[in-house]
């Protein structure tokens, strides 16, 4: 199977190129057009080279910047979605869409994929299009396509503004500050986030279906600062603001029976062990 992947050079994507090349099966066809054209449809579908599947990484992903600078974020998470789209369509190309966490203030636990959707900032808001966008164009187009909803994603490489690097990382220069101890979330490994994908292409989910990856419980944001201050050597100074994010979300678990009842995914990490094992690579 010949797979394409935008944002091959990211966090995800570097994790996903990595696995594919332990997997059988699979030949990564690079397209130097993703890394600079993305947003040029006509272009795509002149001159990208041909592959049977596209994994869609590529997006704006870090939520501060959605405020700051909205039109830019939704243009790029827009644009390369349908640029995307569009040459699958020509081209008679499968899809994997990487999706989010879209289900805003949980009604119950844990949250399946039948759980509302619902937006709470710009960056869900765009996912939710980009999935709107799939689904259009498998309905009127025919296109093949799957969804990924990954929960929180860490893992090695993360940037160092993602929270649990940025917690590691104060760890290690010996004083931690953040806002609100509360919040928990469902963390899963990025390892774990690339298996799934991988075990969408080889059973063929490219039916329209939506598969939450997760880990199937959560932790706090004290739980990690506890755990990132026990694997130092020295003391850790730890303080909170205590201030509350507008329309803050306490808690996540998801739900990943789906993905286990279709090809057998279960999460392989757990961030907390990770973190005492120093096996989160920051």
């Amino acid at each position: 199977m010949k797979v394409s992947i935008s944002g091959i050079d990211g966090f995800i994507g570097s994790a996903l190129r990595r696995a594919l090349a332990k997997s059988d099966g699979f030949e990564i066809i690079d397209q130097p057009l993703f890394r600079h054209s993305l947003e040029d449809a006509e272009l795509l579908k002149r001159e990208a080279a041909d592959c049977d599947v596209i994994v869609h990484l590529a997006a704006k992903t870090f939520v501060p910047d959605s405020f700051t600078n909205p039109y830019l974020f939704y243009k790029n998470n827009i644009d390369t979605t349908l640029s995307v789209l569009e040459l699958c369509r020509v081209r008679n190309i499968k899809l994997i869409y990487l999706s989010s966490y879209v289900y805003g203030k949980p009604h119950y636990f844990p949250i399946d994929e039948m759980h509302p959707v619902a937006d709470f900032n710009p960056y869900a808001h765009s996912k939710i299009i980009g999935e709107q966008l799939c689904a259009g164009y498998a309905n009127y187009f025919k296109v093949n396509y799957s969804i990924v909803r990954p929960f929180n994603i860490y893992g090695k490489n993360q940037p160092a503004h993602f929270l649990v690097s940025k917690i590691l990382n104060m760890a290690k220069q010996g004083q931690i500050r953040l806002e609100d101890p509360r919040p928990k979330r469902d963390y899963v490994h990025v390892d774990d986030v690339a298996d799934a994908i991988i075990r969408i292409m080889q059973q063929g989910e490219f039916n329209g279906e939506v598969f939450n990856v997760c880990s199937g419980k959560s932790v706090s944001i004290q739980e990690i600062v506890e755990a990132a201050t026990n694997t130092q050597s020295h003391d850790v100074k730890v303080s909170y603001s205590n201030i509350q994010r507008p329309n803050e979300i306490l808690d996540t678990i998801g739900d990943y029976s789906k993905a286990f009842n279709a090809f057998q995914w279960t999460p392989t990490h757990d961030l907390i062990k990770d973190i005492l094992n120093n096996e989160t690579d920051y």
